[in-house]
């Protein structure tokens, strides 16, 4: 019985030290085995992950850059990739296409 009170306890005070690094991050949610993933929403709920971003040429279909943000929403990551695209080969896109979205949870 001892035994179960002292893992029950060392628990205690893991999630007590999780709740705290909570409360002083900015993030209202923080993956305990992913500190730095963001909740993302897919088709099976909210798990912890990425958004990867690529931006592929169209003649060649050669990836010019590519991003991994915590951001889920693409319409934040589409200027940052713009902006990306222009530091990395110095060209604007001419146009945009529709994206694939795949989803991995980590």
């Amino acid at each position: 019985m001892a035994e179960k009170i002292i893992a029950l306890q060392k628990k205690i005070e893991e999630l007590t030290a999780h709740k705290e690094t909570i409360a002083s991050s900015e993030q209202p949610y923080l993956s305990p085995t992913d500190p730095e993933a963001s909740l993302m929403k897919t088709l099976d709920g909210k798990v912890p992950g990425y958004n990867i971003q690529s931006v592929v040429d169209d003649a060649y279909h050669m990836i010019a850059t590519t991003e991994v943000l915590t951001e889920q929403h693409d319409h934040v990551a589409l200027p940052l990739m713009i902006q990306s695209l222009q530091d990395e080969i110095g060209m604007s896109p001419q146009s945009l296409l529709p994206i694939q979205v795949i989803t991995h949870p980590i």
